[in-house]
């Protein structure tokens, strides 16, 4: 229960930010958005813009593992997924909302 806390706290409180800034990520139809995100500990929060309103996923970090893939462009492309092949998306929500989605 207080781990939940503690979760909670470090999710809803603005200033336990370690990043934030813009990601292009690939959607299910492999079509590249450009989305907002929050890195927080333990959780990638995903907004279509800076202004955080509009939450379209929650990525929960602690079940994910990481693979760098290669790019062509500048910048980095790494890989977010669970190692048995299991969602790495919450199912709510910052402030309650119901599951968003990538794709448009």
């Amino acid at each position: 229960k207080r781990a939940t806390k503690q979760l909670f706290s470090a999710l809803t409180d603005p200033s336990v930010v370690i990043m934030a800034d813009s990601l292009k990520i690939r959607g299910t139809l492999k079509s590249w958005t450009k989305l907002w995100c929050v890195l927080k500990p333990g959780v990638l929060l995903i907004y279509k813009t800076p202004k955080v309103g509009q939450w379209v996923g929650t990525v929960l970090l602690h079940c994910c593992e990481l693979i760098e893939r290669p790019s062509k462009k500048d910048g980095f492309c790494f890989k977010l997924f669970h190692p048995l092949d299991q969602s790495v998306w919450a199912v709510k929500g910052p402030k309650g909302e119901s599951v968003g989605s990538i794709t448009q």
